[in-house]
């Protein structure tokens, strides 16, 4: 990302402040008209997923040109969710209820500029979730060969 896809991002994300409960249960909603076969993955309380969702956006935002920071948290975080049953191609279908609860949440006031960059954003988030998941589906077939002695690097939580 650019540092102006980077500021974009901020701008707009800062404007929803306030509204961030709503963007995630917006998002939620959408999510789920398209693609209803995903709800029985969030077995718990939808209004504590969305708060935790907030929290991730949050923190990708606020650590977005820190990638040192944000890709292990990402990496990671794909991980867990290929446990709870994410597959690559549920990647898609988040990021556009991403976009859309974002323009309902926000309406005009996000730019087509933010709107782009939330993209970018997005499939640097989706790209580097699927990268932690690659590795952790590797790093369990290697542990799972019959001799190896693998042990949990320092820097790939499990």
């Amino acid at each position: 990302m650019t540092a102006e896809q980077i500021n974009s991002v901020r701008d707009s994300y800062g404007g929803l402040e306030s509204r961030s409960e709503l963007l995630a249960l917006l998002f939620y909603k959408r999510l789920f008209e398209l693609a209803p076969e995903l709800q029985p993955l969030f077995r718990g309380d939808i209004e504590l997923q969305a708060q935790k969702f907030t929290q991730m956006l949050e923190m990708s935002v606020m650590l977005a040109d820190s990638p040192g920071l944000l890709v292990p948290h990402l990496e990671s975080l794909g991980r867990r969710h290929a446990v709870y049953g994410v597959r690559d191609e549920h990647y898609r279908v988040v990021g556009q209820a991403l976009l859309w609860s974002l323009s309902e949440a926000m309406g005009p006031e996000l730019s087509p500029r933010a709107h782009g960059a939330w993209a970018v954003f997005y499939q640097f988030l989706a790209a580097t979730m699927q990268n932690g998941t690659a590795l952790g589906e590797a790093w369990h077939q290697a542990a799972a060969q019959p001799g190896n002695r693998v042990t949990t690097p320092t820097n790939i939580p499990s």
